[in-house]
């Protein structure tokens, strides 16, 4: 079929968006030119209504970056945002990213915005709305998402800055910015409903894990899931899952090294060593779809590779067809979740669907007064709600 916006004939396209990449805010599917372009996405540990899919502070990162290292201007006018940003092309990368953290504590700069053609309005409103791309939805999480920022807080000292300077560093560290109400006091109720009082060792690893991955994935995960879910009224399907397989690799030590034996913390338990390797963090579940060879990661046992081969049918057969499991040949059925009953598939090494039972964790995240959730249920927060 002709497509005359693009002059040349219509393919059908499976876009894959994975955390943190930019795509990972699933922009696409709010961009009113790939409607019917793209059949199906996949979103793997990132959704549009994440806290870090999006920022409203661009000048103000961007004039900032410029006075740290010297290029020009205060003044927010066009002919100085153009001489800043010639100047910025020029600083070395080395000399952008050494001075990040005193820009920004938050490590998501380079994020979409709001800009009226591309994105039209905030997320948020489009899915409320009910402006957007609709499509067959595959879209999950890793168990232990805040594993990796939970190593990177303590290894990094940012526990330590955040206990002492909880006004600066706490608000954008665990998810909450200036466009959030009240973002300070928002980190301090979600700290202390998950950790307690304001002082960290190391016995609360998990607990820190937990916050990290409800307030940056999770959360928002399951309000992506559930909107995605009312669209079976429109005949379309969204397939949830939690990869629960804790493999041989993890994606935390590529990227920051292996974890010392008897120096990285008690990890999981105060008598268990780092070694028990029990989480299942970010970006964990990409080592079974792609190849990772050249970064020296390689399955090798006999039950990571199996369960690659269920992952890569799982996902091929849901870019062929729009279903992850068509038929038996894998032996379960992967049913598409439904919005009044939120189930996701369990990814082990013998999958099994299983029921969202976290109602008091979601209505928490919910309740809050973010800017999200303030455009998602505008009645929740009205004056006249009860």
């Amino acid at each position: 079929m002709a497509n005359p916006s693009h002059g040349q004939q219509q393919v059908r396209l499976s876009w894959p968006v994975v955390s943190p990449s930019l795509m990972a805010s699933g922009r696409f599917l709010f961009e009113m030119w790939g409607r019917g372009l793209f059949q199906r996405a996949i979103m793997q540990s990132g959704a549009a209504l994440c806290p870090w899919a999006l920022r409203e502070d661009h000048r103000q990162v961007a004039f900032g970056f410029g006075r740290m290292v010297g290029c020009p201007g205060d003044r927010a006018d066009a002919a100085n945002s153009t001489a800043l940003v010639d100047c910025l092309r020029d600083v070395p990368v080395e000399q952008l990213m050494a001075v990040t953290p005193y820009i920004t504590p938050s490590p998501y700069v380079l994020t979409p915005r709001v800009d009226g053609e591309f994105l039209p309005a905030h997320p948020a409103t489009l899915v409320r709305e009910g402006r957007y791309n609709r499509v067959d939805v595959l879209s999950g999480v890793t168990r232990d998402e805040g594993a990796f920022n939970a190593r990177a807080f303590v290894e990094d000292g940012v526990m330590d800055s955040m206990i002492q300077n909880f006004s600066l560093v706490g608000p954008p560290a665990l998810g909450f910015e200036a466009w959030d109400d009240d973002p300070e006091y928002l980190a301090r109720l979600a700290f202390h409903r998950y950790l307690g009082p304001m002082e960290f060792d190391l016995t609360r690893i998990d607990p820190l894990v937990k916050l990290l991955g409800d307030s940056f994935y999770s959360m928002c995960h399951v309000e992506a899931v559930e909107h995605h879910a009312r669209d079976a009224a429109f005949g379309f399907r969204a397939f949830a899952y939690e990869l629960q397989h804790r493999g041989e690799h993890a994606f935390s030590d590529l990227f920051r090294g292996p974890r010392p034996r008897g120096t990285w913390p008690l990890w999981r338990r105060p008598t268990q060593r780092l070694l028990s390797h029990t989480d299942v963090g970010d970006s964990d579940d990409l080592q079974y779809l792609f190849s990772f060879d050249k970064l020296n990661v390689s399955l090798t046992k006999e039950e990571d590779l199996f369960v690659s081969r269920i992952m890569v049918d799982l996902w091929t057969n849901f870019a062929a067809t729009g279903n992850p499991t068509p038929d038996l040949s894998l032996g379960f059925k992967w049913t598409p979740t439904e919005a009044s009953s939120l189930s996701y598939l369990g990814i082990t090494s013998a999958p099994a669907m299983k029921v969202y039972d976290r109602e008091q964790d979601i209505e928490f995240w919910r309740n809050l007064p973010r800017k999200m959730n303030k455009l998602l249920y505008p009645d929740r927060f009205s004056q006249n709600s009860n």
